[in-house]
């Protein structure tokens, strides 16, 4: 379950990177890194409500996001599940806190109170 998690999350940024990153590099818009932050920050805080407590990563993986309670999580939940994601020293704690906790828990999970499961065939 933990690998698919790691390996949807790397999709997820593959997804979002490249075409964040071309933008960027193509752009002669005096803004382009300001929008490019503010485009990407945007997508990674609502990455799970595009299919439904999924993002294209976890769609591929056949996992979803739910609450504690197994039911679906509020938007709310979404928002503080990915906040960590586009706060610099957040996503370095979310790492090392991913690792350390015995379920390999993401700091956005526990501040969301929401996990990833398996998605029922």
């Amino acid at each position: 379950m933990n690998f698919k998690r790691y390996v949807a999350f790397i999709i997820d940024w593959l997804i979002i990177g490249i075409p964040v990153n071309i933008y960027l590099q193509l752009s002669d818009n005096e803004y382009a890194v300001l929008i490019g932050f503010f485009g990407w920050g945007l997508v990674l805080l609502i990455k799970d409500l595009v299919f439904r407590n999924a993002s294209i990563g976890k769609l591929i993986m056949n996992v979803r996001v739910v609450s504690e309670d197994g039911t679906h999580p509020s938007f709310k939940q979404i928002l503080k599940r990915n906040i960590t994601y586009i706060i610099p020293p957040f996503a370095v704690v979310e790492a090392i806190v991913s690792f350390a906790t015995p379920n390999h828990t993401r700091l956005g999970d526990m501040l969301a109170k929401t996990k990833v499961v398996n998605k029922l065939k």
